[in-house]
């Protein structure tokens, strides 16, 4: 015959459900819906620009963003009736000078 155990004084501790992980993470405010389907556009014309920033240190960076992908959101718009982009862009960043106390003593 089977007995039931009796519990020592120790709760059984509830453990709260894990939420599954959106496959596509979403970000707050992003103002359309991210799993919608895209439709690819082909870049015809490039104008590209750099930015270049002075630090407090004296260095002078240069910033340059290349566009390398762009697909609009299929179906959906803005608040001024624009169509949405998705733009796929790689930063580049280099120095254009550098004061010589920052530099390291070449051996």
């Amino acid at each position: 015959m089977a007995t039931a155990r009796k519990s020592r004084g120790k709760r059984a501790r509830k453990t709260a459900a894990v939420p599954a992980v959106p496959a596509v993470p979403v970000t707050p405010g992003l103002g359309y819906d991210p799993t919608a389907p895209l439709e690819p556009r082909t870049i015809r014309k490039v104008k590209e620009g750099v930015t270049e920033v002075t630090l407090d240190d004296g260095s002078v960076l240069s910033v340059k963003q290349v566009v390398v992908d762009v697909k609009r959101v299929k179906d959906q718009w803005n608040q001024q009736g624009e169509p949405i982009y998705v733009v796929q862009a790689v930063g580049l960043i280099g120095t254009k000078s550098v004061p010589k106390r920052l530099k390291r003593k070449q051996s």
